[in-house]
């Protein structure tokens, strides 16, 4: 799909928005969270209802769409980009949830969800649902998210419910944000501007219609009138964040290209620009990032057309989002490195982009075990198959 020629106007808008991050990134960064100005032009443009369902008022837009809006966001700055991709996807979990529930929640267009899908919580059954106590880590932009979803185990007394597998019984639960706590918890190297806090709630009453199974994110929404992304969210859910990482990457080519034009190191006679070992090094980076950007692309239109009898294939796209992060940190790294002492100073966009793409990527959904996952799975199928 042509970068520049989205059926709806979504990345035109996406890029509308740069001036206004360029002005407070910097007061993300600092203050630890996205930046109030930021996330009201970006609701106000509508991205909290780009993925929302047709059926319940939204855009439902496409796949490869919503990933290329994600990196033009990231282009501009990493941590807007890891908060507004989790706002345009809040509406993928409309479709989890039974068709009243998911009207009652997100048809007014203003949902905005934050969470952990750890299963950290310790729920019980309740008249009419669950009874939720629980504490999660890097609930991302929770400071402006006004729903919560997090995960936890079903107990009943002292020991975990079990389920007809044998393993204790784990649901995902959605309930208002101001229902809990924020522990200010969020002090890190890189990605600061996301407000990635500690989040807890005790004894909090959360409906039945509001909560779901977790192996739901797996195999899939259940069929029904309204649906609007049959894919599980664990194969969506990976390319969304691999594809931050890629608008990291371009963001450090694009800045580094601007300091090369202008930069003539110490003791050298010719700009950055003009170095042959910098041609290189420029080169394999741009090659390399449209290489992991194709293979991401690839893996969304492959789950996009595939039919309904298709098995999940989330352990594939964990792989290309795995490759998509680790293909942009060699991206980031070999920049920020060829820009020499300029860029170690944080008034650099390449030092931004150095701690951000460092940071992201540490993200379970596409941390670099997924390799091995990956190959293991691959092994196993071969001997099944010659067995």
């Amino acid at each position: 799909m042509n970068r520049g020629t989205m059926a709806n106007g979504w990345l035109e808008k996406a890029r509308s928005l740069a001036p206004i991050v360029e002005q407070c990134r910097d007061e993300g960064d600092r203050e630890r969270r996205l930046p109030r100005p930021i996330f009201d032009a970006a609701c106000a443009a509508g991205f909290q209802r780009m993925l929302l369902p047709r059926a319940l008022g939204g855009g439902q837009a496409d796949l490869e769409e919503a990933l290329t809006v994600g990196e033009e966001f990231a282009r501009q700055d990493g941590s807007t980009g890891w908060n507004l991709t989790f706002a345009m996807i809040s509406p993928l979990f409309s479709d989890y949830l039974p068709e009243a529930a998911a009207r009652a929640i997100f048809e007014r267009g203003d949902a905005v969800i934050a969470g952990s899908f750890a299963p950290r919580g310790r729920a019980r059954r309740v008249d009419g649902g669950f009874e939720l106590s629980g504490g999660w880590s890097f609930v991302s932009g929770c400071q402006n998210a006004n729903l919560i979803i997090v995960g936890g185990v079903v107990f009943d007394g002292e020991q975990p419910e079990l389920g007809l597998d044998g393993a204790p019984v784990r649901q995902i639960f959605v309930f208002p944000a101001a229902e809990g706590t924020i522990s200010d918890t969020w002090r890190t190297v890189g990605m600061r501007a996301t407000g990635s806090h500690d989040y807890a709630v005790s004894g909090v009453f959360v409906p039945a219609e509001r909560s779901f199974a977790y192996q739901d994110f797996f195999r899939g929404p259940a069929p029904r009138p309204g649906l609007g992304y049959p894919r599980p969210f664990m194969e969506m859910g990976p390319l969304h964040l691999a594809a931050i990482g890629l608008g990291v990457a371009r963001d450090a080519i694009e800045s580094f290209t601007a300091l090369a034009a202008t930069k003539t190191p110490l003791l050298a006679t010719s700009r950055l620009a003009d170095q042959p070992i910098v041609h290189d090094r420029v080169g394999r980076a741009e090659a390399l990032l449209c290489a992991a950007r194709s293979y991401l692309f690839a893996t969304a239109r492959e789950i996009v057309s595939a039919s309904e009898d298709t098995p999940p294939m989330v352990l594939h796209c964990r792989l290309a989002a795995a490759h998509a992060a680790e293909s942009a940190i060699e991206v980031v790294n070999a920049v920020y490195h060829a820009a020499g002492g300029t860029s170690i100073f944080e008034s650099s966009r390449l030092s931004r982009c150095f701690r951000d793409i460092n940071t992201l990527t540490h993200h379970a959904l596409i941390a670099p075990n997924a390799f091995a996952t990956a190959g293991e799975w691959l092994l196993q199928r071969e001997e099944r198959a010659h067995a």
